[in-house]
């Protein structure tokens, strides 16, 4: 689960021990490429270095719309703590994918596949809708304790 993230580091707890540690995103790639070739398996994936308990985690960006409830005239409900707290990692998960590729910090394999995107994750478009920014350029970095945008 990521925690925080920052246009730099993010905060992560594993799943496995639940120890929480800081990873620098200079140390991490966007895409996953076979082992054996090179070959650009999923533009969507970023490997987190194993753990100190030896569980490896991916995150996995997403393409799709998070189902935010809506009353009769289109407005958005209120989530129930968990769901907030699934879609506040989608968008640090995704978040961090995006400052990855700004960053050039893409898989060989998927270079060329992420350099073709022209649009951003849904979410990301929203939450920079939320800050006024143009769905464009820096990547909006949610912050789990104030929902702020860092530069």
């Amino acid at each position: 689960m990521i925690l925080d993230a920052t246009q730099s580091e993010l905060l992560q707890r594993c799943d496995r021990c639940e120890e929480e540690r800081v990873l620098k995103l200079a140390d991490l790639v966007l895409g996953l490429d076979h082992p054996q070739g090179g070959q650009g398996l999923d533009p969507n994936i970023v490997r987190l270095p194993p753990c100190p308990c030896g569980s490896v985690e991916f995150l996995n960006r997403t393409w799709d719309r998070y189902p935010v409830p809506t009353d009769e005239a289109g407005n958005a409900l209120p989530l129930h703590a968990a769901a907030q707290a699934a879609l506040d990692h989608r968008r640090r998960v995704n978040a961090v994918a995006d400052r990855l590729r700004e960053l050039g910090r893409i898989s060989p394999g998927n270079a060329k596949r992420v350099a073709a995107e022209t649009v951003r994750p849904p979410d990301l478009a929203a939450l920079a809708e939320e800050f006024d920014q143009p769905s464009t350029g820096t990547s909006p970095v949610v912050n789990r304790n104030a929902k702020e945008k860092t530069q």
